[in-house]
């Protein structure tokens, strides 16, 4: 008695965070919802130039800063939101395809060179929009200019004219490190970069696809687990009473907890949601993490707060149930008649009438 009832809590809140986690995980649209409701995709440029900066090095002798104002307004107007999220609701899909079964391994191929060849054109523009306003460089300013930024720079090469420095730019970008591999494929996707490793991620975590099928099924496990522990708490209890009993207030437990982590859940996230907006350090793209984590949280105690809700319920029901049955047996001892007098006369022996003695 004392292990069943345990049992059938844990057993409860399990199965409303496996089906939860079945019900937000089954399908790439729950997922590509979340990231487009977050806006992920319009704050993603700006934060991304700064890192595409860093992962180029310093020696960027001669070449704009993929941080600079014009620089991020081009990778704006080449690299839109909505190339974006196509882009990565491809890559999203056929990762699920490959999780569920359908197919061997991921099929996407997603391809930026076009993409990748505007920003270039676009940059080389601004730098000899910007070249041809500047004064030619003094031999003294010239022996620098190579070092300077062509969008920050106070004066222009006299021997190169304004096109030829935006064409030059151009060619850094298109033949640079940014974006050096503009075509991505399942092949060449490789998360431990450092290990320079040729095998395919989906070759490395080849047991991934079994581990989410086999994911899917505890909410069934979970359910058998209940029934038969509550079986065994009718069953083993001293009366079947005192088995549905139990199994009513654990119901009771458990949903109190689950539509508790709602409310504790929601106010946890309202606050650091509050903390990250009024923080001016905190970037556009922060924000959208945010939003995105929120969203999550969201559909996942949302749908946990509904079984919470549903085994409230059941446990008022077995309640309601056993208040309406326990009375049962002395209301009707009490409704029971009352016998009447004649009943008892006529219903007792009868004297037996003595016989005349014959004369």
């Amino acid at each position: 008695m004392f292990v069943l009832c345990p049992l059938l809590f844990v057993a409860l809140i399990g199965l409303a965070v496996s089906t939860s986690s079945n019900i937000n995980l089954k399908n790439p649209q729950k997922l590509e919802g979340w990231l487009k409701s977050s806006k992920l995709y319009d704050n993603f440029i700006g934060n991304a130039s700064s890192l595409a900066e860093k992962s180029t090095g310093d020696d960027q002798s001669g070449s704009v800063s993929l941080s600079d104002t014009a620089v991020v307004q081009a990778a704006q107007s080449a690299f839109t939101p909505a190339m974006l999220e196509e882009n990565v609701n491809t890559f999203i899909e056929s990762n699920y395809a490959w999780l569920q079964g359908k197919t061997d391994k991921p099929e996407f191929k997603i391809d930026l060179t076009d993409a990748k060849n505007t920003f270039a054109i676009k940059v080389g523009q601004y730098v000899t929009a910007y070249s041809a306003n500047l004064p030619v460089c003094t031999p003294a300013q010239e022996a620098q200019a190579q070092a300077v930024d062509p969008l920050t720079a106070v004066c222009r090469p006299g021997a190169a004219t304004p096109e030829q420095l935006g064409a030059k730019v151009t060619e850094e970008i298109k033949n640079g490190q940014f974006l050096s591999n503009s075509v991505i494929t399942p092949e060449n996707v490789n998360p431990d970069k450092e290990a320079n490793a040729s095998q395919p991620y989906y070759e490395k975590l080849s047991h991934l696809p079994k581990a989410y099928r086999l994911a899917t099924n505890p909410p069934y496990i979970l359910l058998g687990v209940i029934a038969l522990t509550v079986l065994s708490l009718v069953l083993l209890s001293s009366s079947k009473r005192g088995g549905f009993k139990k199994t009513g207030w654990t119901l009771a437990v458990a949903g109190v907890v689950l539509v508790g982590a709602k409310f504790s859940s929601d106010i946890a996230f309202n606050q650091l949601h509050q903390r990250v907006f009024n923080n001016a350090s905190i970037g556009q793209l922060q924000h959208s993490l945010t939003d995105f984590a929120r969203s999550v949280e969201s559909a996942f105690t949302k749908t946990e707060m509904y079984f919470g809700i549903a085994y409230l319920v059941l446990a008022i029901i077995v309640f309601v149930v056993l208040k309406l049955t326990s009375d049962r047996p002395i209301r009707e001892l009490a409704e029971a008649p009352t016998p009447k007098k004649n009943d008892i006369k006529s219903s007792s022996p009868a004297t037996p009438t003595p016989k005349t003695a014959p004369k």
